[in-house]
């Protein structure tokens, strides 16, 4: 699952809405109007699947959960992609997006014991990169960048 996310989101990234449109190369304008239209969308339902598995106690590890979310965002400014997530943003929002920002009993727990422990595990460099949580709330904030008066 990982690689795969990993090179749908090289490809969202480069051939995307944000696109150059300046370039004059037929094929890859062709591989692009292909990619947005066919695959992208149908690409972004089976990640939305895989997140709702999370939500149902189905196991997935941290690293794929926020580059599944890290697509998501990436995704927002799409707009064949944002047809298909538009639908889907409410119970997003309340089984995915909001249980990963929630202070649950496991971190006040770790809060009470070791407070520095905690500050390290939830804000630390390494684990920022990996984390569900800030890949949670950078997938709120380009809804609101870029999606925000359509809401």
């Amino acid at each position: 699952k990982k690689w795969a996310v990993r090179t749908w989101m090289r490809l969202l990234v480069r051939y995307g809405e944000s696109w150059s449109q300046q370039r004059d190369d037929a094929e890859e304008t062709k591989l692009r109007k292909i990619l947005l239209a066919e695959y992208l969308p149908g690409v972004l339902q089976a990640i939305l699947m895989a997140l709702q598995q999370r939500f149902q106690g189905g196991f997935i590890p941290n690293k794929v959960h926020s580059e599944l979310l890290e697509f998501v965002s990436d995704s927002v400014s799409v707009r064949k992609c944002w047809e298909v997530l538009k639908p889907e943003l409410k119970p997003l929002f309340y089984h995915v997006i909001l249980p990963g920002l929630w202070f649950d009993a496991h971190d006040q727990a770790l809060w009470e014991d070791e407070p520095v422990e905690y500050i390290v595990r939830k804000y630390g460099e390494q684990d920022e990169l990996q984390s569900p949580r800030n890949a949670a709330s950078q997938l709120l904030c380009e809804i609101g960048r870029h999606r925000g008066k359509s809401l």
